[in-house]
């Protein structure tokens, strides 16, 4: 969830940000296959290249497995390794957490991806907990939650 003192960060000049959040064809492969009426991409473009996407979804399994019924899940984002460390994700972040103000937002990492909740707790969000899941036939099961 977005902390208290939240700021947009700025992208880096050369890069735009786009919003993908009608279901219709785009012509990009990558956000075609994974774009519904349920979900919302940000996508970064350095001139025609896409170099980062961050999907913002609704109703997932998981986040009411642990009690976030009306919460809208941030996740699957994935920065090009050529642009890794110039503070995309995070920006990004702070986007999506200016356009939801006023909705309860989550993401999820696997506990060592370190980079990813560095990138996190810049764009002002804060950790909640840790906990164990399981997958099963393709569904992943809560089982456990810890405190930090």
């Amino acid at each position: 969830m977005p902390g208290s003192e939240l700021k947009i960060l700025p992208l880096p000049s050369a890069l735009q940000l786009k919003v993908f959040d009608k279901d219709i064809r785009t012509g990009i492969n990558i956000i075609d296959r994974n774009k519904n009426s349920s979900n919302l991409c940000y996508a970064v473009f350095d001139n025609e290249k896409i170099v980062h996407t961050s999907w913002v979804f609704r109703n997932k399994l998981l986040a009411k497995q642990l009690g976030y019924d009306k919460a809208l899940t941030i996740g699957d984002s994935v920065t090009d390794e050529a642009c890794r460390g110039m503070g995309i994700y995070p920006a990004v972040l702070s986007c999506i957490a200016e356009h939801f103000k006023n909705y309860q937002l989550i993401i999820f990492t696997e506990p060592a991806n370190a980079a990813s909740q560095k990138g996190i707790l810049k764009a002002g969000f804060t950790k909640l907990y840790r906990f164990k899941l399981i997958r099963l036939l393709g569904l992943k099961i809560y089982l456990k939650r810890y405190a930090d």
